[in-house]
């Protein structure tokens, strides 16, 4: 090879590389995780995560994907970049995609110059997931602190249970970020923000991933696809932002389960350990309210369910009488001290009244906190009432005067506060109040055929309506179920302090609502009008409909009272059932299937299982005024022994008093027809060692002969079971649970 030949062969070279230095990154991106090969549970020592109990590895039901979650406040997970570390002078590229669910949120998420990044001064590169209002926006640290990302309308509107892809463009000589998202309303990749500040600025190599959440937070942060590279580099690695929620509360079958129902002592043995188990993990300042792949989150005290897990302690303390929940419920209670002043939310009923009014009740004279919770109630009623608008005799539920029928629940604290308060004056001015609020919320919330719209908007000035909507339903007209249920609960409660008999009329009339329109076989849907044919459930509906229908039959006739008994047993058996209760599955709550909105399903809700529990009670109360009374009439008599011998021999869901399972044992037979003759002709309930009186003795015979001729009536045919088209009217819910039905 010639000079001239070599000199140009040089320069050929020499262009080469050129080109290839100055042509953009085709370099493919490197994956930091995407959890595939993750064991569901804790994250932390997985696949090099070092992380808090607070983080966890979890399966979105939707995509069968599997994801990181940081659950609630002070969740902290990190994990080294190794070879993709960005070095001092160079630039690189992170990119990650994450959803948030609710409002109440604080993360950040990026990238430190330190290897064990567990306080925010060592972060570097970072964005924070941040509420604002009620959306959620996206921030970028600058220097010293965070701003809006504005660049192309920014990112301050986005959506919660939505996914978003970020690009974090770190430039490690000049020590600035750029940011880009897609997602959501941001439909096509955008430059959010430019030139954003380290926040300490750094000569280290940004080495480090990490996540954390902020100690209020009280929500869930979903973050999947890591992914870095060198350069800038704003190709996705996964293809094109996909909006979804997350749902991954689906529970693990560890095998064969075996279905309680309503066997009560088992039912309880059940519970006791659920709530138990909560208790022991969860730290006394923090509390569950929903659960994410079987795992509680953790609230504070004032999210709006924070005294939910107290009330349950309570009420587990009253069927137990055990000290340990004694002491338990205590200190639950007492993380919720300062609480009876927060007025910013009509809320303070369900923090306050469910946690020290259930105190109060369940303490005997003399208790050292008794009057100390009693004072606390009192003080709540008067911050409850400092909500009140006059100009539309409303108590206000959330800014903008909006007013939701879920307030009706809280009322029960005014009224209470009420009859216990030595004030005359407070105590007229807080039935006003409650009064007030029942009767407009009667007039618009409740539609002519017993449904329920959600939310109400006032004008502030003149008190008329605005605006009539949803905000967790299927739609605006449609009747979103725990919504519902709320109305059903308040009015009844409504109507036992007041004795005024339309607010009665209307707690029957969404009572009536409720079971016309709720399916056959006694499983709620979140609303009841969403037209998919697989509408999920809402288990907290179901439990909150039940308590509140066992209370509403003590005020009807016994035609009336066995109708919503009925359906209050249904739906207690459907909650017990395999299909919700969590026995048998790696679980934390007691009931799943509990729906938060419209895109928000399958999960354990923390006043899900406090109604339950409290239904529960009830059922007991009810069951036991007068055994073998199954029509609810107050006697023991034909009409009774009817309905077991119509269910002869039949199996149906332990303990359905309605089918005739006064033994609860799953069965109809000889059994149950003992506990009829047991208690023939009676009003009352005997004890059970009691010999009857040589009176009484001929009225059981007349009995035995009655028995014994509707006995030859209806089984001297073969007759197993009478068809179920001959059925009394009041059996109508029943389901093919019956054997021949």
């Amino acid at each position: 090879m010639n000079g001239s030949y070599m000199r140009y062969f040089q320069t050929y070279l020499l262009l080469i590389l050129i080109i290839i230095c100055l042509s953009p990154s085709s370099a493919k991106a490197d994956l930091i995780d995407d959890f595939e090969s993750m064991t569901l549970g804790t994250l932390s020592d997985q696949n090099g995560w070092t992380a808090t109990s607070g983080v966890r590895a979890i399966r979105d039901a939707n995509t069968d994907n599997l994801l990181m979650q940081l659950l609630g406040g002070d969740a902290n997970a990190y994990k080294s970049l190794d070879t993709l570390a960005i070095d001092e002078g160079q630039t690189g590229t992170l990119f990650f995609r994450f959803q948030v669910d609710g409002n109440s949120i604080d993360n950040t998420v990026g990238l430190a110059d330190v290897a064990d990044p567990t306080s925010w001064s060592d972060y570097e590169s970072t964005t924070r997931i941040y509420p604002d209002d009620s959306n959620i926006k996206a921030q970028g640290r600058s220097y010293s602190w965070y701003f809006d990302m504005t660049e192309n309308s920014g990112a301050n509107g986005l959506s919660t249970d939505t996914w978003y892809h970020m690009w974090i463009v770190s430039n490690n000589d000049t020590d600035t970020v750029d940011f880009y998202m897609q997602g959501g309303n941001i439909a096509t990749q955008t430059l959010v923000a430019q030139g954003y500040g380290f926040r300490n600025g750094t000569t280290d190599a940004l080495s480090t991933f990490l996540a954390k959440s902020g100690s209020g937070a009280t929500s869930s942060l979903f973050i999947d696809d890591i992914y870095a590279w060198s350069g800038q580099n704003l190709s996705s690695p996964i293809g094109p932002a996909a909006s979804g929620v997350v749902d991954v509360d689906t529970g693990i079958d560890p095998g064969q389960r075996t279905r309680i129902g309503l066997d009560l002592p088992n039912l309880f043995t059940f519970i006791d350990e659920r709530v138990a188990a909560t208790d022991s993990t969860m730290p006394a300042d923090r509390m569950p309210e929903r659960t994410y792949s079987g795992y509680w989150n953790q609230t504070s005290q004032w999210a709006w369910t924070s005294g939910f897990f107290a009330g349950q302690m309570w009420m587990m303390y009253q069927q137990t009488g055990d000290s340990a929940y004694l002491a338990g419920a205590k200190a639950r209670t007492a993380a919720l001290e300062g609480q009876e002043y927060n007025g910013g939310d009509h809320d303070i009923g369900f923090r306050v009244f469910n946690s020290f009014g259930q105190g109060y009740k369940s303490l005997p004279d003399g208790d050292p906190d008794k009057a100390d919770y009693l004072a606390r109630v009192l003080i709540a009623a008067d911050t409850l009432a400092g909500r009140y608008k006059p100009v539309y005799q409303a108590i206000e539920s959330w800014g903008g005067n909006q007013v939701i029928i879920d307030n009706m629940m809280n009322l029960e604290l005014l009224f209470w506060a009420a009859e216990h308060t030595n004030d005359p004056a407070k105590a007229q001015y807080w039935t006003d109040i409650a009064v007030n609020h029942a009767l407009t919320t009667q007039r618009e919330h409740v539609r002519p055929d017993g449904s329920t719209y959600h939310v109400v908007r006032f004008d502030e000035t003149t008190g008329e309506v605005i605006e009539k909507r949803t905000a967790q339903g299927y739609d605006n007209e449609s009747t979103w179920s725990r919504g519902q249920s709320w109305g059903m609960y308040g009015f009844t409660l409504t109507y036992r302090f007041t004795d005024q008999q339309t607010f009665l009329d209307t707690a029957l009339a969404l009572a009536d609502y409720w079971i016309d329109n709720m399916p056959a076989d006694g499983m709620v849907p979140y609303d009841f009008d969403d037209p998919n044919p697989e509408v999920p459930l809402d288990s907290s509906a179901m439990a909150i409909a039940s308590s509140a229908m066992l209370e509403l039959m003590g005020y009807v006739d016994s035609s009336e009272a066995a109708r919503y008994f009925n359906a209050a047993e249904l739906m207690l058996n459907n909650l017990a059932s395999l299909d919700i209760l969590t026995n048998g599955l790696e679980h934390e709550a007691i009931l799943r299937e509990g729906s938060i909105a419209y895109n928000v399903h399958h999960m354990g809700l923390t006043y899900g299982d406090y109604y339950f529990i409290e239904a529960l009670q009830r059922y007991i109360e009810v069951i036991n005024a007068l055994p073998g009374d199954i029509n609810m009439d107050g006697f023991v008599g034909l009409d009774d022994l009817d309905v077991v011998l119509a269910n002869w021999n039949a199996e149906v869901p332990v303990g359905m008093v309605q089918y005739g399972d006064l033994s609860r044992d799953g069965f109809i037979g000889l059994d149950d027809l003992d506990i009829i003759l047991a208690n023939w002709n009676n009003n009352s309930a005997p004890p059970s060692s009691v010999v009857p009186e040589p009176a009484s003795l001929a009225v059981m015979a007349a009995g035995c002969f009655a028995i014994m001729t509707r006995c030859r009536q209806n089984l001297s045919a073969g007759a197993r079971l009478r068809p179920a088209g001959q059925r009394r009217s009041r059996q109508s819910q029943q389901t093919a649970w019956i054997a021949g039905s």
